[in-house]
């Protein structure tokens, strides 16, 4: 797994670990799952603030950066792709029956799809 599959999931995990699960077991792997992945998340955004600090990147509404110069830009994206695609081994996927989330109505097949890294969905 990677930091980016941490980033794109954030969502999917806040619904996930919202979800009302029957099977302590899987409450609290879910609930170990999400602070472990917390932590990384926490970790990722702090690096990620240092390098907009160290480039002076500006963040414009459009989702778009401003750069003092072209250098700094290459720069920028070439260190925010090396974190988003840092190998993340210390986690490891947690087993979850399909069926215990069908009936959970905020998890959508998209969700199901972010999940996938950290979640093995099993019958």
């Amino acid at each position: 797994m990677k930091v980016n599959d941490v980033i794109l999931g954030k969502e999917a995990l806040i619904k996930l670990n919202n979800t009302k699960f029957n099977d302590f077991k899987i409450v609290m792997s879910v609930y170990k799952l999400v602070k472990s992945l917390d932590e990384v998340l926490d970790m990722a955004q702090s690096q990620q603030q240092k390098i907009f600090d160290t480039y002076h990147a500006v963040n414009l509404q459009n989702g778009t950066f401003k750069f003092n110069n072209e250098e700094d830009k290459r720069s920028f994206l070439k260190e925010m792709d090396e974190l988003k695609n840092t190998d993340i081994d210390s986690i490891q996927q947690i087993k979850i029956p399909l069926n215990s989330v069908q009936n959970a109505p905020d998890i959508s097949a998209r969700d199901l799809v972010s999940l996938a890294p950290f979640v093995e969905w099993i019958e």
